[in-house]
């Protein structure tokens, strides 16, 4: 059984520094692709150790995959519409995850892929517009199994936010041997913000739902 830790948005920053220094094994200076780092240098990537940076901010010795995983948890209470007409409303809640990983690259792989995010929120008309940002990890790379089992780490972001919000610290946490899985709360993301309420009901059931999944993922 893997052990699951679970990081809420909200607290998570108190622990940033000591979560960094857990686990950290480097074999090199760069132990990542070296076409990586002459398009995209140490500094110029969001969440990347600046100069002045703790030495125990570094990445750690796995190279990093990122899968989305689309989830649905069915048979949930659909909140939003509940208030509005007045009778329990059931339907199959969707749940987009974002996966960070220690992965074995193949030739050619580089530890570079893109995110897509949104600046403002839906419930703020003119003020929702999409960013694409750069992050340290190979999009759908392969598992590295050889040192598994890994802890597994949630990352449950605030109201609104969404499952970008700190991604820089999984794809660090994934280099030093976690599974990472940030979740998208539905009608809690700044893409689709709803009454509060549906996240004071779901945000508990989305994480254990998103926990007793993480058991089919292959790695």
């Amino acid at each position: 059984m893997k052990k699951v830790f679970l990081f809420s948005a909200t607290l998570l920053l108190f622990f940033v520094a000591s979560v960094f220094g857990y686990g950290v094994t480097q074999t090199s200076k760069f132990p990542y692709d070296v076409f990586d780092y002459a398009q995209y240098p140490i500094g110029s990537v969001w969440g990347d150790p600046l100069p002045d940076a703790p030495v125990l901010a570094q990445r750690g010795k796995f190279m990093v995959g990122v899968q989305t995983l689309n989830l649905v948890n069915p048979d949930q209470i659909d909140v939003l519409k509940t208030l509005t007409e007045g009778s329990t409303i059931v339907y199959n809640r969707p749940l987009t995850v974002e996966i960070w990983y220690p992965a074995t690259l193949k030739l050619g792989q580089i530890q570079i892929t893109l995110y897509t995010d949104f600046l403002g929120r839906s419930d703020q008309p003119g003020t929702l517009v999409p960013y694409t940002f750069v992050g340290r990890a190979t999009r759908d790379a392969s598992p590295d199994i050889a040192d598994g089992p890994y802890p597994l780490i949630i990352i449950s972001h605030g109201y609104p936010g969404s499952r970008y919000l700190l991604y820089y610290l999984g794809e660090n946490l994934a280099s030093k041997g976690y599974i990472v899985v940030s979740i998208d709360h539905t009608d809690s993301t700044y893409l689709d913000v709803g009454n509060f309420l549906s996240t004071l009901v779901n945000r508990s059931l989305d994480q254990e739902f998103v926990i007793s999944k993480t058991d089919t993922v292959p790695f």
